[in-house]
């Protein structure tokens, strides 16, 4: 019983973990496509004024 809810435990552990990771790695790629966004408009922009 104990063995199954340390086992349990250590799941859950592992899941939070990935999900934390998954999280990271969103949060990441969402700078990094406002970056490119903005790169984009600026180029926009010098585009525009030539």
């Amino acid at each position: 019983m104990i063995l199954r809810a340390a086992h349990h435990l250590v799941l859950h552990q592992e899941v939070h973990q990935v999900q934390a990771a998954l999280h990271q790695e969103a949060a990441h790629l969402q700078v990094h496509q406002q970056v490119h966004l903005y790169q984009v408009i600026m180029w926009l922009r010098q585009v525009v004024c030539l």
